[in-house]
């Protein structure tokens, strides 16, 4: 019968390193050890102030740079408004991406009708269904109810 045998790894702390090896692994635990603390201080962050985004936001100063909106990004569109906010600085490609995916866009007036129009089918079934039959206004073939 053979047997084989399987190559293990042996793993040696960092403190068993010699030299150069040696600061190098304290400075990759030390950078990690950062890294840590970074993320645990943006999840305290976020979770004191609610928000779900990934990532903090940066503050800079009042450049041209960080006055430009991440992509992905919409601009405000209040109640009653024709066009959102920033309209005029805007170019003709983000304009037609407001019109069309922004917060009062086509597609949300599409969604809007959308819902609309099954509310109205919903309560036109049940009223041709249920309450014309109940008052007697006409009855319905193979009524089960009859």
């Amino acid at each position: 019968m053979r047997q084989t045998i399987a190559p293990t790894l042996i793993r040696a702390s960092p403190d068993d390193a010699p030299g150069a090896a040696n600061d190098a692994a304290k400075e990759a635990a030390a950078k990690e050890a950062a890294e840590e603390a970074r993320l645990e201080a943006m999840e305290s962050r976020l979770r004191a102030t609610g928000g779900s985004s990934a990532a903090p936001r940066s503050r800079q100063g009042s450049s041209a740079a960080s006055q430009e909106k991440p992509a992905g990004q919409r601009a405000a569109w209040k109640e009653g408004q024709l066009f959102p906010e920033g309209w005029e600085e805007m170019d003709p490609l983000e304009k037609a991406t407001e019109l069309y995916l922004g917060e009062r866009g086509f597609l949300y007036w599409a969604t809007q009708l959308t819902i609309g129009g099954l509310v109205v089918l919903v309560v036109a079934w049940v009223a041709f269904r249920f309450i014309g039959p109940s008052f007697g206004l006409y009855a319905l073939e193979n009524d089960p109810n009859l």
